[in-house]
């Protein structure tokens, strides 16, 4: 075989694809081809160190020990990979099921490639040793390519140009200003011995003092905006535009980790540091201003595109499930509004005490394109017939607008326009009750569901009080009734450690973002944290230490990278005019793409297993 056929058929595999063509030619400069008859035995376990790699040409290899079959090569893998990094002696025996080709690499051109080439050596390395965060980074690094600085991925800490300027409390409103005069700055923050922030007085406030002819002398706790707002220094730059927007706000103060000031960031700051998607800020302020349903439609249709475009630049999952919760947020909130002044403009009803709450994806702030409704309403115990009719109509009208918007019904009708899903904050607790003590069946499917729950729009502390009365209430019995609800799933990887794909393709969610989302959340659970989000509640696990580091960091990057595949999946759909769904075909995938894959679900394997032992359950 020519050595440009197998320089090309090399290069179109991971991970020799990772390598510069000059690291491809010292890889076939003394490659040699070697075909093996059906039947036949290419290396022996206990054999003496390899002194090639061998790559599958074509045909069909098995791996075995105690002749049982532990994997099956195809064509452009590898095996003899351990045998020749570590130096040690053949572990496995190597059968040729089929008639096969191989391409046989020696042991000093691919350890000089392996040291040449990070990627190539890191790809084998997290491979044999299965780290799968490594392999996630890689993955990303190849394929995603991450701008540098990006509002969603960015951190406010990382516009922050310069200290802020500190004074106490006790400091007089003269030196105050003679200060900001001295520093040329627009605020000032007033702090503590410990420099936690306690107010700030900007230039504004200034003006008012003079126009108010306020005494100088005084001290600027008398003319102080507080309490503050402010931004921890690690939070992505989105967040501190929402939370800026939201408050109206020209300064944001930002803190450290121990809630020192470490700087201020004004609105043109955040407009110049969201300058990318420019699009996406003035859409979110129209979102806010608007008062018709057809206008929010036609927004809603555009920021769809901003997030495709987001999306195409390599934002990764968790930035954008949080950033399109919060923009359906902001929808839910303007429909709310919009349906709320409705109704009360055509009667004499006063707006009752209730909450809107989502659940599921939406509760954990997972949701990603086109996610369906998943929503309910609490009201308070004191609520008259007249109250609940206005919510019924209040329900029935948001679901309808939110629908017209672009955000689809739920087909199991879990929305508050379903009375069974719009109750009083005592009918809430009841429902809860009865699925803790009776979890099965349809009980256990809601109580799974409803304990994401998350406040949206509304009188907050009636969803607060109902999850603290559930957190109380939640017994070892329905905690493991949700453990069980996935422990036992089968693996969607066969015998010969191929991914089964079935006739629609392979369910993503059934099999890999499910199993992860439930299992965690019943070890959360079961610890009374009110905590939803998939990833902060691995995060608390892994402080509470339920969870090892890397067994936490493990399922954190799969679970990303399960929710990345299904975006993908479901962005392709969506742009082809498809109704978008979970199955993953094989030929979506790359190479890379299916050894992750793999590796995925060996770590929810592995969840389930850690499940069944915690909890006791029957296998």
């Amino acid at each position: 075989m020519e050595k440009d056929k197998i320089q090309k058929f090399l290069a179109n595999h991971i991970p020799f694809s990772f390598l510069k063509e000059e690291e491809l030619k010292i890889l076939i400069q003394n490659a040699t081809i070697q075909k093996f008859e059906r039947g036949e035995t290419i290396l022996h376990a206990g054999e003496a160190p390899v002194k090639y790699l061998y790559v599958l040409y074509d045909g069909l290899i098995f791996l075995l020990t105690d002749s049982q079959i532990v994997e099956r090569i195809k064509p452009g893998e590898a095996f003899g990979i351990v045998s020749i990094i570590s130096g040690t002696p053949v572990r496995l025996d190597v059968f040729a099921e089929e008639d096969s080709t191989c391409i046989l690499i020696p042991r000093e051109d691919f350890k000089k490639v392996f040291d040449l080439n990070k990627n190539f050596s890191t790809y084998y390395v997290s491979l044999l040793e299965r780290r799968l965060t490594t392999l996630y980074k890689l993955y990303k690094e190849e394929l995603v390519r991450l701008p540098e600085r990006y509002p969603t991925i960015s951190k406010v800490g990382d516009i922050l140009t310069r200290d802020a300027v500190l004074c106490f409390p006790d400091t007089s409103i003269q030196d105050a200003v003679n200060l900001m005069y001295k520093e040329k700055v627009g605020s000032i923050v007033v702090v503590d011995k410990e420099k936690k922030p306690l107010g700030i007085i900007t230039a504004r406030d200034l003006r008012k003092i003079i126009a108010e002819k306020i005494d100088l002398s005084q001290p600027v706790s008398k003319v102080m905006s507080s309490p503050i707002v402010y931004i921890n220094e690690d939070r992505a730059i989105y967040e501190a535009y929402f939370l800026q927007t939201s408050k109206s706000l020209n300064h944001l103060v930002v803190v450290d980790a121990a809630n020192k000031v470490k700087g201020v960031v004004t609105a043109k700051d955040l407009m110049v540091a969201m300058e990318p998607t420019f699009s996406l800020s003035v859409l979110s302020k129209r979102i806010t201003r608007t008062n018709k349903i057809e206008e929010l439609k036609k927004i809603h249709q555009q920021t769809l595109n901003v997030i495709i475009s987001l999306l195409n630049r390599g934002v990764g999952f968790s930035e954008m499930a949080e950033l399109f919760s919060e923009i359906n947020d902001m929808f839910t909130r303007r429909v709310l509004e919009i349906v709320e002044k409705k109704l009360m403009d055509e009667s004499s009803w006063k707006p009752v005490r209730y909450v809107w709450v989502v659940a599921g994806s939406g509760g954990r702030r997972e949701q990603i394109l086109r996610t369906d409704q998943d929503n309910a309403i609490i009201y308070d115990d004191t609520v008259d017939e007249k109250g609940e009719k206005f919510l019924e109509e209040l329900a029935n009208l948001t679901n309808e607008y939110l629908a017209e918007l672009g955000i689809p019904k739920c087909k199991a009708n879990y929305m508050a326009s379903n009375p069974e899903w719009r109750k009083s904050l005592e009918e809430w607790k009841k429902y809860f009750s009865s699925w803790i003590r009776f979890p099965d069946g349809d009980n256990l499917v809601r109580l799974a569901l409803f304990l994401d729950l998350r406040p949206v729009y509304g009188d907050e502390s009636l969803a607060q009080t109902l999850k603290t009365y559930v957190l109380d209430k939640i017994d070892t019995r329905s905690v493991r009734s949700i453990a069980n609800m996935v422990a036992n799933l089968a693996s969607p990887i066969s015998f010969f450690g191929r991914i089964k794909y079935g006739e629609k393709g392979l369910d993503i969610k059934l099999y890999g973002l499910f199993p992860i989302s439930t299992g965690i959340k019943s070890l959360t659970v079961e610890a009374k944290s009110p905590i939803t989000n998939t990833l902060e509640r691995i995060d608390f696990l892994v402080d509470k230490e339920v969870l090892t580091r890397k067994i936490g960091d493990e399922l954190k990057e799969t679970y990303q990278f399960l929710s990345t595949l299904r975006l993908k999946h479901q962005l392709t759909q969506i742009l082809k005019g498809e109704e978008p769904d979970n199955y993953l075909k094989p030929s979506e995938l790359t190479e890379l793409e299916e050894n992750i894959l793999k590796e995925c679900f060996r770590v929810v394997s592995d969840h389930q297993k850690f499940l069944i032992s915690k909890f006791g359950l029957i296998t």
